[in-house]
């Protein structure tokens, strides 16, 4: 979704899982090739890396808002 401002604001939905297992997603990492998604575990278990290759790491919100916040600005 595109805000008025121009920023590209992602959404992990309820229909989204883990790219690499069937768990609910948590974690969206855009890539210049694309988007993958993580369930929490897969998250972790390929952190250090994802975050050197990531232009952006959305982490899902716990609460009824779906909008997911950028953590690379927080990792740098």
């Amino acid at each position: 979704m595109i805000t008025e401002t121009g920023v590209v604001q992602k959404v992990i939905t309820p229909h989204d899982y883990c790219d690499r297992c069937v768990a609910k997603a948590y974690f969206l990492v855009s890539l210049n090739t694309g988007d993958l998604y993580f369930c929490g575990h897969h998250f972790s278990k390929y952190e250090g890396t994802l975050v050197g290759l990531a232009s952006n790491i959305y982490a899902h919100s716990d609460t009824a808002s779906p909008t997911l916040k950028s953590t690379v600005s927080d990792m740098e």
